[in-house]
């Protein structure tokens, strides 16, 4: 009787057990399934870009000099020919009134020895001499006119200061730019686009624009142009994408760029890990294979064109396939 009863107790043990592993079971599988829902989808190209004005350069000096005067700061609005700063050309402009002291006192002689050639007391040799000191004199006064002239900053176009990077007493080279001018407003973005993507890319399709300074928040933009050329070293090429006038992106910023080269509304899809060799697998005691047609994917999920409905339910990541 006890013999019995020590079974009884082992086999209500091994059922317990069982109903539990059944439930662990049933609740896993339930886990791991899903049915197909609907979305619109896209494909997109990923690219990261720059801000900037449509219209703009940089201003560097033409030779070093130390700038002893700034003259316009950040978002000053300048006309072509303004000046931007001014070098400490002091010494620049004492060799030029040396020479051209030099020049007063050869004029003078140049007059009296004309005078002379033409009574015949100096040789026309000696006369040509003087003429050649004269003329080396002039060039070199318009030589250095040209050097104070490049010293100095001036802005080559009408725009505004976009930036300033140059402060009174610092001196400057020609690899330096000191001054970023053009046009607040017409922004655009100017993105590097891999060679192997920039096949799908078109002028006017959209781009979906993120920035981190614009948490949360998508934006739109349209590509305006394509280089022709590519850049062989990067292997990628470059490709301008216009903002609307209300854009409030800032010139300068960093952007993370998606342009939509493709689109399906409202489609039929399932996870991406759902999917392997063509093929789903329709949930049950025994999963199923299931060839499907796929469409269209942005990574995450993949369009299902034919193969499952909306009712069937699937798991959610596909078994690996063994070949």
């Amino acid at each position: 009787m006890r013999a019995l009863k020590i079974i009884f107790v082992i086999f209500l043990i091994l059922a317990v057990a069982a109903g539990f592993l059944h439930l662990r079971g049933a609740g896993t599988a339930a886990a791991n399934t899903v049915k197909p829902f609907r979305k619109d989808i896209v494909e997109a190209v990923y690219a990261t870009g720059e801000v900037e004005p449509t219209s703009w350069l940089q201003v560097a000096p033409q030779l070093t000099a130390r700038y002893a005067e700034v003259l316009v700061d950040d978002n000053a609005v300048v006309t072509k020919g303004q000046m931007l700063a001014r070098a400490d050309d002091a010494a620049e402009r004492a060799k030029l009134q040396e020479y051209e002291s030099r020049l007063a006192q050869m004029k003078n002689e140049f007059d009296r020895n004309k005078g002379l050639l033409d009574k015949g007391y100096i040789s026309k040799k000696a006369f040509d001499d003087a003429v050649g000191n004269y003329d080396e004199i002039q060039s070199r006064i318009d030589n250095q006119k040209l050097v104070i002239d490049r010293m100095s900053l001036v802005s080559p176009i009408d725009g505004v200061i976009l930036r300033r990077d140059i402060e009174p007493g610092e001196v400057k080279s020609p690899a330096q730019t000191v001054f970023w001018l053009g046009e607040t407003k017409n922004l655009r973005i100017t993105a590097d686009v891999d060679e192997e993507d920039i096949l799908k890319v078109k002028r006017g399709q959209t781009a979906l624009l993120k920035a981190d300074a614009i948490s949360g928040q998508v934006l739109e933009g349209t590509i305006a142009d394509i280089t022709p050329k590519g850049d062989p070293v990067n292997k990628n090429f470059r490709v301008r994408i216009a903002l609307p006038p209300d854009t409030p992106l800032l010139i300068g910023m960093t952007i993370e760029v998606n342009v939509v080269t493709d689109k399906s509304e409202n489609a039929l899809v399932v996870p991406a890990e759902a999917v392997n060799d063509n093929a789903v697998w329709i949930a049950g005691a025994k999963p199923v294979k299931t060839p499907v047609k796929t469409g269209k994917s942005d990574g995450a999920v993949v369009e299902i064109l034919s193969g499952i409905t909306e009712n069937d339910t699937i798991l959610a990541r596909a078994p690996e396939v063994r070949k």
